[in-house]
Order: structure tokens, then sequence, then C-alpha cells
């Protein structure tokens, strides 16, 4: 558990990590995510490590003011109290946030003397119930002229070291990258082309952060605006930037599959189940896949729905398909359908996709399970993204099909206009295939 969790844009990450050292320098203890442990998913670090800090800070700038992922941390903070602001650009914070007392720190440049953020740091103190240590906040700048000379002894000896590392890692790595070439040039032929490049690509934390956010921000783009081929663009970018972050691809797959392009799908899903750390995940993948591929089989053991693929809100990613898991699966049993159309209108976001994507692939041909859908989305006509996925599943069901159900689906096209610019392409759409 740590003391003080800070929340802020990739782009800033000096201006975390020179807080994070003064934050230190108090005694109290810092997660800015600059470890994540072997065989740990980021997001769920990150929503494990802010549901236990005692207080947030948030680093407000054009970047991070413009980063779902910072809001969503930020909202979870200022929902519990424990959020202490700070602007290290001169930018206005989102709405939501500019009703709660923000400290300046845009001309901060690590120095203790600076007022405002001593008072920020004391602000830190109150809430985490410790006092501020005056000492610690001078000790940057005490004794500076006494410790010169030693510095001064100390650097050429680090010089030498640096300097002989570095010839030992340009003649190391020589090596290794003629390795990796051959590694690469293997792999081409082979290569899932769905991928964007940059598969050779090592990811970092930093990029893990890049990937997740943009994989964020495909999740709204399906989820609330049901616009998948968007979604897609930013799936690519993110694995473009950590080509070994299986929660894209886990997620690019669903959008393929509204999208009709099964096949680039299962090659989607094959990736998770070759790179995902985790075994849920994998047997998701597989389930997928089989289900695409018609095999339906009845899983001899239990699929665990609820776990742990990564969603950059925080929130728990992966509670997919919880109420139909408990029935027999590969049958047409109706309640497996009641269930999976109820799981379109659940709060969890990531249930709600991966409820319309099984009902996709399963129910596109079911007239029964299309009249219940109809029937549910009438009934809920105020959950916007239960009525928009509700739409996409009806862009992928059969005119025919659709035509012996006008009458309701009309009523369905005539309530959903009232959710706004994100719904009026899906109306169109399911009204084309009725006028087909």
């Amino acid at each position: 558990m740590s003391d003080v969790f800070i929340s802020y844009a990739r782009e800033d990450r000096d201006n975390a990590e020179r807080l994070a050292r003064a934050c230190e320098q108090q005694k109290w203890s810092v997660w800015w995510d600059r470890v994540i442990p072997p065989g740990k998913k980021y997001a769920d670090v990150i929503a494990q490590e802010l549901a236990r800090a005692k207080a947030v800070i948030v680093l407000w700038s054009r970047a991070s003011v413009a980063s779902d992922w910072v809001k969503d941390e930020v909202q979870e903070a200022a929902n519990r109290g424990i959020l202490v602001p700070a602007l290290i650009e001169k930018v206005n914070p989102p709405y939501g946030f500019r009703q709660v007392q923000t400290a300046d720190l845009s001309d901060w440049d690590g120095s203790s003397t600076h007022a405002e953020f001593d008072s920020f740091l004391r602000a830190i103190g109150g809430l985490l119930n410790k006092e501020v240590t005056d000492s610690a906040l001078s000790n940057d700048h005490t004794d500076s002229s006494n410790r010169r000379i030693p510095l001064y002894l100390v650097a050429s000896v680090v010089l030498v070291l640096i300097l002989g590392f570095a010839a030992y890692r340009f003649f190391s790595e020589r090596g290794a990258h003629r390795n990796q070439n051959q590694i690469v040039a293997g792999n081409r032929g082979g290569s899932n082309e769905n991928q964007t490049s940059g598969g050779a690509q090592i990811c970092n934390i930093e990029s893990r952060h890049g990937a997740a956010d943009l994989t964020g921000k495909g999740l709204m783009m399906i989820d609330p605006g049901g616009n998948h081929a968007a979604a897609v663009l930013q799936f690519n970018e993110a694995i473009s930037e950590c080509p070994d972050y299986a929660d894209a691809y886990f997620w690019r797959a669903q959008s393929l599959v509204a999208l009709q392009q099964n096949e680039k799908a299962i090659a989607d899903f094959k990736k998770v189940v070759e790179i995902a750390n985790d075994a849920d995940t994998r047997r998701k993948a597989e389930k997928f896949i089989a289900d695409i591929e018609g095999l339906h089989p009845t899983p001899t053991t239990p699929v665990a729905e609820n776990a742990n693929t990564t969603n950059p809100s925080g929130s728990n990613a992966n509670a997919t398909n919880t109420g139909a898991s408990n029935l027999k699966q590969g049958t047409n049993h109706p309640e497996i359908a009641r269930a999976q159309i109820n799981e379109m209108f659940a709060s969890d976001r990531s249930t709600r996709i991966a409820a319309t994507t099984r009902l996709i692939i399963d129910k596109k041909q079911d007239a029964a399970t299309v009249q219940m859908s109809i029937k549910a989305a009438l009934a809920n006509p105020e959950n916007k993204s239960g009525v928009i996925n509700t739409l996409v599943y009806l862009e992928n069901v059969a005119p025919s099909i659709l035509k012996e159900n006008r009458s309701e689906i009309e009523k369905l096209l005539a309530v959903a206009k009232d959710n706004g610019a994100q719904t009026a392409d899906h109306i169109r759409k399911v009204q084309d295939l009725l006028n087909n």
C-alpha cells in the first residue's frame, strides 16, 4: 500500500518523477507506475494501487486534461475525497474538477522554497495525517557547497564507468541486434495480417501505458458509441505502440466480429492465446475462436468469465457473460439468449461488449433472439449503451429476419433518434437493411 498515488500523462513523466522524489524525501511511500511486477497486468496494478492510496495527486497539463485514463483515476480519487490537484501547465482542469482548489506548480523547478509547492505538500500531509518535515524540504539546497568537491570527484569516476559500460553495450548489442533481425525475418511470413508494424519492438512500462491508454479510447468508441471501425484504428495504434499488448488484440477482435471480418477476428484471438499471460483471457479467446468457427464445444471445465482482461478505467474489465456462463453452452436454450441480451444493458462496459459480440456470433440467425433484443431495447430506451449495442447486433442480422420484425424495429429506431448523433449511423444501417 502506498501513501501517495500520482496520476499523470506519460508526456509529463519528468514532472511526476520530480514530485515523487519530493514526496519520498518526506518518508512517504509513492506509487507512480515506474515498476509493474512481472506477470501483472498494467491496468490491474493501477486499479489496485489507486484503491489503496491515501492521497492521489493529479498533475494537470495539456496532455493530462485530454487523457481519459487520467480523468478516470482522478474521478475515483474525487469520489473518495483524497484528491490533491496541481497545475504543471497553465491549463483549465476538465469540467467536473474545477471546483477543487488546485495548486499552481507551473513554474516549480523542484525547489523547496516555492511557496505554492510548500502549501501543496502540506495539503498532502494533512490527508495522510503526517507532518511535513522542513529539513527534508531543504535537503536539496542545504550544504550544497560542502558537497560540491566530493561530487566532482565522484562524477569523474562515474564518467569512466559510463564510458566503459557504453563500449560494452555497443559490442554486445550488435550481436543481439543481429539475432533479433534474424528472428523478425523468420516471423514475417507468419505474421498476423491485422497487426500493424513494429512487431520487433520490446514493450516497456511507458509503451504499455501508451497502449493501455489507446485501448481505453478504443473501448469508449465501441461503447457507448458503437463505432467499431474507429475503435479498430485505436487498437491498431495500441498494437503499434506495444506489439505484445494482448488486450488490444482481444478487443480489436470483437470489433472485427461486429464489422463481419471473422477471419481477421480469429487471427487476433489466436494472437491473444499466444501472448496473454492470464489463463482466463486465453480461455475466453479460445471460446470465441471455437464459436466463430462453428465448433460450439461444451467446456469440460468452467470458464471464469469475470477475470482480468484490462480496462484503462480501473474497473473489473472482464465480467463477460456472467449470467450466460452458468448455463450450458452450445445450445439454443432461450435462457442463454435472454442472459446475453440482459448483459448488453449491464453497467460494466466489457460485459456489454462481450455480450454483443457473443450475440453476433451465435444468434444473428435466431429470430426469437432478435425479437427479445428489440423488446429489451424498447423497455430500456434511457440505456444508451444497451440501445446502441442492440442496433449493432441488428446490423449483423439477416434482412429477412429484420423484415419479419419491421414494426417493432421501426419503433426502436424512432426511440433511438433521441440518443444523439452517435446513434444516427446505426439507425441508418438498420433502416437500409430493412429496405434492402
